[in-house]
Protein backbone atom coordinates (compact mmCIF):
# COMPACT_ATOMS: atom_id res chain seq x y z
CA UNK A 1 0.00 0.00 0.00
CA UNK A 2 1.13 3.43 -0.95
CA UNK A 3 2.23 6.72 1.69
CA UNK A 4 -0.87 8.05 0.72
CA UNK A 5 -3.38 5.12 0.73
CA UNK A 6 -1.63 4.60 4.81
CA UNK A 7 -2.38 8.36 5.13
CA UNK A 8 -5.94 8.04 4.16
CA UNK A 9 -6.74 4.95 6.30
CA UNK A 10 -4.84 6.70 9.17
CA UNK A 11 -6.82 9.22 9.09
CA UNK A 12 -10.17 7.82 8.62
CA UNK A 13 -9.94 5.58 11.73
CA UNK A 14 -8.87 8.69 13.79
CA UNK A 15 -11.49 11.78 12.32
CA UNK A 16 -14.19 9.74 11.66
CA UNK A 17 -15.02 8.60 15.81
CA UNK A 18 -14.23 11.75 17.15
CA UNK A 19 -16.13 13.64 14.49
CA UNK A 20 -19.26 11.07 15.92
CA UNK A 21 -18.40 11.92 19.10
CA UNK A 22 -18.73 16.04 18.47
CA UNK A 23 -21.85 15.11 16.79
CA UNK A 24 -23.25 13.17 20.10
CA UNK A 25 -22.14 15.34 22.36
CA UNK A 26 -22.99 19.00 21.15
CA UNK A 27 -26.57 18.69 21.26
CA UNK A 28 -26.61 18.08 25.15
CA UNK A 29 -25.59 21.37 25.76
CA UNK A 30 -21.94 20.82 27.32
CA UNK A 31 -22.35 19.61 30.95
CA UNK A 32 -26.04 18.43 30.45
CA UNK A 33 -27.38 21.17 32.89
CA UNK A 34 -30.91 22.96 32.52
CA UNK A 35 -30.91 26.42 31.22
CA UNK A 36 -33.12 27.34 33.13
CA UNK A 37 -31.55 26.29 36.71
CA UNK A 38 -30.83 29.00 38.74
CA UNK A 39 -28.88 29.20 41.89
CA UNK A 40 -29.04 32.69 44.44
CA UNK A 41 -26.62 35.08 44.15
CA UNK A 42 -26.86 39.07 43.39
CA UNK A 43 -27.79 38.77 39.71
CA UNK A 44 -30.66 36.38 40.46
CA UNK A 45 -31.79 36.29 43.89
CA UNK A 46 -30.74 37.02 47.07
CA UNK A 47 -32.03 35.21 50.73
CA UNK A 48 -32.42 36.99 54.30
CA UNK A 49 -33.80 35.65 57.24
CA UNK A 50 -35.26 36.62 60.63
CA UNK A 51 -36.08 35.71 63.56
CA UNK A 52 -39.47 36.23 65.57
CA UNK A 53 -41.28 34.94 68.27
CA UNK A 54 -43.42 31.78 67.46
CA UNK A 55 -47.55 33.25 67.37
CA UNK A 56 -49.65 32.42 69.95
CA UNK A 57 -51.18 28.64 69.61
CA UNK A 58 -47.60 27.31 68.06
CA UNK A 59 -49.25 27.90 64.22
CA UNK A 60 -46.36 28.66 62.14
CA UNK A 61 -47.64 28.07 58.99
CA UNK A 62 -49.18 31.57 58.50
CA UNK A 63 -46.01 33.11 59.23
CA UNK A 64 -44.66 35.23 62.06
CA UNK A 65 -44.17 38.60 62.48
CA UNK A 66 -43.72 41.51 65.05
CA UNK A 67 -40.44 42.24 66.75
CA UNK A 68 -37.32 40.61 65.95
CA UNK A 69 -36.61 37.55 69.00
CA UNK A 70 -33.13 36.12 69.60
CA UNK A 71 -32.42 32.67 70.26
CA UNK A 72 -32.63 31.43 74.14
CA UNK A 73 -31.83 27.84 74.93
CA UNK A 74 -35.20 25.98 75.51
CA UNK A 75 -36.92 28.22 73.42
CA UNK A 76 -38.36 27.32 69.96
CA UNK A 77 -38.75 30.95 68.17
CA UNK A 78 -40.18 30.99 64.57
CA UNK A 79 -37.59 31.85 61.49
CA UNK A 80 -38.54 33.55 58.18
CA UNK A 81 -36.55 33.35 54.87
CA UNK A 82 -37.24 36.63 52.54
CA UNK A 83 -36.69 35.83 48.84
CA UNK A 84 -35.70 39.15 46.57
CA UNK A 85 -36.02 38.65 43.12
CA UNK A 86 -33.32 40.65 40.91
CA UNK A 87 -35.14 39.01 37.48
CA UNK A 88 -37.35 40.72 35.03
CA UNK A 89 -39.63 36.97 34.92
CA UNK A 90 -41.56 34.98 37.76
CA UNK A 91 -39.24 32.53 39.62
CA UNK A 92 -40.21 29.17 41.72
CA UNK A 93 -37.67 28.44 44.27
CA UNK A 94 -37.62 24.93 44.75
CA UNK A 95 -34.39 24.72 47.60
CA UNK A 96 -33.29 26.56 50.65
CA UNK A 97 -30.84 25.33 52.72
CA UNK A 98 -30.27 27.25 56.07
CA UNK A 99 -26.22 26.70 57.37
CA UNK A 100 -24.29 28.34 60.27
CA UNK A 101 -21.23 30.93 58.89
CA UNK A 102 -18.41 28.96 59.89
CA UNK A 103 -16.64 32.55 59.11
CA UNK A 104 -18.76 34.12 62.23
CA UNK A 105 -18.39 31.26 64.24
CA UNK A 106 -15.81 28.60 65.95
CA UNK A 107 -17.56 25.88 66.78
CA UNK A 108 -18.82 25.66 70.32
CA UNK A 109 -20.89 24.57 72.98
CA UNK A 110 -23.51 27.42 71.75
CA UNK A 111 -23.07 26.02 68.04
CA UNK A 112 -23.08 22.17 68.96
CA UNK A 113 -26.97 22.91 70.22
CA UNK A 114 -27.97 24.60 67.23
CA UNK A 115 -31.26 22.63 65.39
CA UNK A 116 -31.44 24.38 62.09
CA UNK A 117 -35.01 24.30 60.07
CA UNK A 118 -35.66 22.89 56.72
CA UNK A 119 -37.51 24.41 54.10
CA UNK A 120 -39.57 21.88 51.90
CA UNK A 121 -41.95 23.12 49.03
CA UNK A 122 -41.77 26.15 46.08
CA UNK A 123 -41.90 29.47 46.69
CA UNK A 124 -43.00 31.43 43.87
CA UNK A 125 -41.33 34.91 43.46
CA UNK A 126 -42.76 38.09 41.21
CA UNK A 127 -40.19 39.68 38.61
CA UNK A 128 -38.41 42.03 40.50
CA UNK A 129 -40.29 41.32 43.67
CA UNK A 130 -40.13 39.41 47.38
CA UNK A 131 -41.74 36.88 48.93
CA UNK A 132 -41.53 34.71 51.94
CA UNK A 133 -41.58 31.07 53.37
CA UNK A 134 -44.16 30.40 56.16
CA UNK A 135 -42.47 30.43 59.70
CA UNK A 136 -39.95 27.34 60.43
CA UNK A 137 -38.84 26.54 63.88
CA UNK A 138 -35.40 26.86 64.84
CA UNK A 139 -34.22 25.72 68.22
CA UNK A 140 -31.04 26.50 70.94
CA UNK A 141 -31.44 23.05 72.59
CA UNK A 142 -30.97 23.41 76.46
CA UNK A 143 -28.18 21.78 78.09
CA UNK A 144 -29.07 21.77 81.83
CA UNK A 145 -25.51 22.94 81.98
CA UNK A 146 -24.42 26.79 82.26
CA UNK A 147 -25.52 28.28 78.82
CA UNK A 148 -24.87 32.22 80.07
CA UNK A 149 -22.68 32.38 77.11
CA UNK A 150 -25.12 31.10 74.41
CA UNK A 151 -28.37 33.23 76.11
CA UNK A 152 -29.19 36.15 73.85
CA UNK A 153 -26.31 35.03 71.46
CA UNK A 154 -26.78 36.69 67.45
CA UNK A 155 -25.55 33.60 64.97
CA UNK A 156 -24.92 34.37 61.40
CA UNK A 157 -25.91 32.28 58.49
CA UNK A 158 -25.13 30.45 55.30
CA UNK A 159 -28.42 30.61 52.86
CA UNK A 160 -28.31 29.38 49.34
CA UNK A 161 -31.38 28.16 46.92
CA UNK A 162 -32.10 27.09 43.35
CA UNK A 163 -35.07 28.13 41.42
CA UNK A 164 -36.85 27.25 37.69
CA UNK A 165 -38.73 29.77 35.91
CA UNK A 166 -42.29 29.99 36.81
CA UNK A 167 -44.94 28.34 34.87
CA UNK A 168 -46.71 31.19 32.69
CA UNK A 169 -50.56 32.19 33.16
CA UNK A 170 -52.31 29.68 30.25
CA UNK A 171 -53.59 32.79 28.63
CA UNK A 172 -49.53 34.21 28.11
CA UNK A 173 -49.98 34.17 24.46
CA UNK A 174 -46.31 34.88 24.14
CA UNK A 175 -46.00 31.61 26.13
CA UNK A 176 -48.40 28.78 24.90
CA UNK A 177 -48.82 25.76 27.02
CA UNK A 178 -48.14 27.96 30.26
CA UNK A 179 -44.35 27.68 30.28
CA UNK A 180 -42.54 30.58 31.16
CA UNK A 181 -39.48 31.31 28.46
CA UNK A 182 -35.92 32.21 28.75
CA UNK A 183 -35.14 35.73 28.43
CA UNK A 184 -35.52 37.36 31.24
CA UNK A 185 -33.35 34.85 32.78
CA UNK A 186 -29.68 34.15 32.44
CA UNK A 187 -28.22 30.90 31.28
CA UNK A 188 -26.57 29.20 34.43
CA UNK A 189 -27.11 25.97 33.68
CA UNK A 190 -24.62 25.33 30.89
CA UNK A 191 -21.20 25.33 30.59
CA UNK A 192 -21.18 26.32 27.07
CA UNK A 193 -22.49 29.61 25.50
CA UNK A 194 -24.77 29.77 22.26
CA UNK A 195 -21.49 31.07 19.92
CA UNK A 196 -19.38 28.58 21.87
CA UNK A 197 -21.68 25.95 20.61
CA UNK A 198 -22.16 27.58 17.24
CA UNK A 199 -18.00 27.34 16.84
CA UNK A 200 -18.14 23.93 18.15
CA UNK A 201 -20.67 22.95 15.40
CA UNK A 202 -18.60 23.63 12.93
CA UNK A 203 -15.55 22.61 14.07
CA UNK A 204 -17.74 18.81 14.01
CA UNK A 205 -19.15 19.29 10.52
CA UNK A 206 -15.68 19.77 9.27
CA UNK A 207 -14.03 17.08 11.10
CA UNK A 208 -16.69 15.23 8.78
CA UNK A 209 -16.54 16.48 5.64
CA UNK A 210 -12.40 15.69 5.85
CA UNK A 211 -12.72 12.22 6.54
CA UNK A 212 -15.55 11.97 4.21
CA UNK A 213 -12.97 13.35 1.77
CA UNK A 214 -10.03 11.12 2.96
CA UNK A 215 -12.43 7.78 2.54
CA UNK A 216 -12.89 8.75 -0.87
CA UNK A 217 -9.04 9.65 -1.76
CA UNK A 218 -8.53 6.21 -0.56
CA UNK A 219 -10.77 4.12 -2.37
CA UNK A 220 -9.79 6.14 -5.83
CA UNK A 221 -5.97 4.98 -4.31
CA UNK A 222 -6.51 1.71 -4.09
CA UNK A 223 -8.44 1.53 -7.77
CA UNK A 224 -5.54 2.99 -9.38
CA UNK A 225 -3.11 0.49 -8.01
CA UNK A 226 -5.58 -2.67 -7.94
CA UNK A 227 -4.51 -5.27 -10.03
Amino acid sequence: MSRLAQLAAGSRRTLLPLALVAVMVLPQGGSGASSMALRSGPATFVISSRIYAVPPGGELQSGCSGPRAVLTPGVTRCLVLQVDSTLGRDIEVDSLAIALDTSQHEPDECTAQLVLPRFGGDLVVPAYGRARTPGLPILLRNTRHDQDACQGRVFHFRLSGTAVAAPSHIDDPAHPGGRAGTEALPDTGSSFSGDALAIAGSAAGALVGLGLLLLMLGRRRRREVGP
